[in-house]
């Protein structure tokens, strides 16, 4: 356990299997150790999550944000560049112009995405001023383009390669 607040002036690691009850910054990038807990951290750069990190209050990354499996994200987890939670992560709030699920693949090019219009979205219960309201759990087919923000009652899964361009917020 690391009982004060931790500061970095430059590239930040922290090791795994630690608790920073307090406050942690990094003056550039910052890496936390696999299962690490951390009330809070602010890095400068880039932030990794080893495997297994829990936050307890929040998370801002200058650049971008990733954590790794099984992370388990409370409170507020931010980037200005992109966010990504690999597989078995939970979380509570996301917030970056791009946010990504699962490990990174390599780039394929299978042609453009299908609109998806509300007409098709089941379970719909309001298309208006560029919103969908979804009653209960919401599956979004794969290689689908979305252009709506999303709010559904119920659980969101995102089909392999559909894009979602908008806000999505659910309440399962």
């Amino acid at each position: 356990t690391c009982e004060s607040v931790t500061v970095g002036a430059g590239r930040l690691e922290l090791p795994g299997k630690a608790l920073f009850p307090l406050e942690v910054y990094g003056g550039a990038d910052v890496e936390v150790g696999a299962g690490s807990v951390c009330r809070a951290v602010l890095a400068q750069g880039d932030l990794r999550l080893g495997r297994g990190c829990w936050s307890l209050r929040w998370l801002h990354a200058r650049r971008s944000l990733t954590a790794g499996a099984a992370c388990a994200l409370h409170g507020r987890a931010s980037a200005e560049v992109e966010l990504r939670l690999e597989p078995g992560c939970r979380f509570e709030r996301l917030n970056a112009p791009r946010v990504a699920f699962g490990v990174p693949a390599a780039p394929a090019s299978p042609g453009p995405l299908e609109p998806w219009a509300a007409k098709d979205v089941p379970g719909l219960v309001e298309d208006a001023a560029g919103r969908w309201l979804v009653r209960d759990r919401l599956e979004i087919p794969p290689r689908r383009l979305v252009t709506s923000d999303i709010v559904a009652t119920g659980d969101v899964l995102v089909g392999e390669g559909a894009r979602a361009v908008g806000s999505v917020k659910s309440h399962g």
